[in-house]
């Protein structure tokens, strides 16, 4: 919600097409009016809407499928007597693709 908030300022503000005047004066509205950035803005709002935030979701995706990894070799190498009647049923195929769904979502 940050950078949809962030977004909607910088351009509520007009902000986004400083020093673009004469640019928005040449280029007519025919079918569709495009947003227009600065390269200043532009370079900003990619960085804080997209990159930043897609960088820490695959941060915290990767540490959440090298857990899951961890937690499947844990219990693969548990002893056998330890385990119970259920870990007995399952195997060890269906810990690896936990494990990689887990870490795909």
């Amino acid at each position: 919600s940050a950078p949809a908030l962030f977004s909607f300022s910088l351009v509520l503000s007009e902000a986004n097409v400083a020093g673009m005047q004469s640019y928005e004066i040449l280029v007519a509205c025919f079918h569709f009016c495009a947003l227009t950035f600065n390269k200043f803005w532009g370079t900003i709002l990619f960085t804080t809407c997209f990159f930043t935030p897609g960088s820490i979701m695959v941060g915290i995706y990767s540490k959440i499928f090298i857990v899951s990894k961890q937690h499947a070799r844990v219990i693969s190498n548990m002893p056998e007597n330890t385990k119970g009647e259920v870990k007995k049923n399952l195997s060890k195929k269906k810990d690896r693709k936990a494990a990689k769904t887990l870490g795909i979502v």
